[in-house]
């Protein structure tokens, strides 16, 4: 294949990545305009906006995220595919057991964590008899994460994954380089979906390295004949116990929950529980998480290796 062929065959990626990022802009440039309507009642200054916007960053975000899901395979229904992909029986056996059992695995984790690591419990986030708005605020919240999931998860490890791999399997690569093209489509992949959640993010390295992690494990459990709605499942879930039940700050934010359990960041302290619950970085930035993610990706890649020398 020469280089004109692949810069055809690469267009589509780009396209797809291209049209996400602009819906997502598209998305949050009608919300920041929604927040400044909103607050013109009260003289806002520009600093006030803009820490408003911040604050339902996420809520945008996911809500951007479900809204180019739906609309991608509602485009797509001639195929026959995405609809044997939403229908009932699927998400009953294969999704919802998914997110069941990683909403299992998430607060078992988050328990053992406030055992192990200093930690408070301030009491709940909110009473289910407040003001309407709150309740309707954090009901969005939550179902913002799992649109974020579908929505990240069909771009990056079903569009650009599946594409990426048919052009590494077409390509005129080397014997050698050729059994490799499904976990260099994955690196790409994870490349792309953390400079795109990293993008205008204040997170640290070691939050970044989970997400690197994360998106390996993600992308190797594809490759590995998993489904792409399971691994949203999987994200979704862990998003929503870490954030939504127990107010914990993911990707730089904080949101109250049902309920607020705060890990100790006091550098006095010592460095294993810090460095086990997350600190301040919440549970991004556990190395108890990483090592997980770790094993998980050692171990996917481990099997692969073994059953290509059969």
């Amino acid at each position: 294949m020469n280089f004109s062929e692949l810069k055809k065959q690469l267009l589509p990626c780009a396209l797809i990545l291209v049209s996400y990022w602009c819906w997502l802009g598209l998305f949050h440039l009608v919300g920041m305009s929604l927040i400044t309507y909103g607050m013109l009642s009260s003289s806002p200054s520009v600093q006030e906006i803009a820490d408003q916007y911040f604050v339902n960053f996420w809520t945008i975000q996911g809500w951007g995220s479900l809204s180019f899901f739906l609309l991608t395979w509602g485009l797509s229904m001639s195929n026959p595919v995405p609809w044997l992909e939403m229908t009932r029986s699927f998400w009953i056996s294969n999704v919802l057991p998914a997110f069941l059992k990683a909403t299992v695995a998430s607060a078992a984790f988050i328990c053992a964590l406030i055992f192990v690591a200093p930690s408070q419990y301030l009491g709940p986030g909110f009473s289910w008899t407040d003001a309407p708005w709150t309740v309707f605020n954090w009901l969005l919240r939550s179902f913002a994460w799992w649109g974020w999931a579908l929505g990240d998860e069909l771009v990056f490890r079903k569009l650009l994954l599946s594409r990426l791999i048919r052009i590494g399997h077409s390509s005129s690569f080397s014997l050698s380089l050729s059994k490799y093209s499904g976990w260099i489509a994955v690196a790409i992949v994870t490349a792309l979906w953390v400079i795109t959640r990293t993008w205008n993010q204040d997170l640290g390295l070691s939050q970044t390295l989970t997400l690197v992690l994360l998106g390996l494990l993600l992308g190797a459990r594809v490759l590995d004949g998993r489904h792409y709605l399971v691994g949203a499942a999987f994200l979704a879930a862990a998003a929503w116990v870490f954030q939504s039940l127990f107010s914990l700050p993911l990707f730089g934010h904080e949101f109250p929950g049902i309920w607020i359990v705060k890990f100790s960041s006091v550098v006095g302290e010592s460095l294993w529980p810090r460095l086990l619950s997350g600190g301040a970085g919440g549970p991004l930035a556990s190395a108890l998480l990483q090592l997980f993610l770790l094993l998980s990706v050692v171990r996917i890649l481990w099997t692969t290796h073994r059953e290509s020398l059969r």
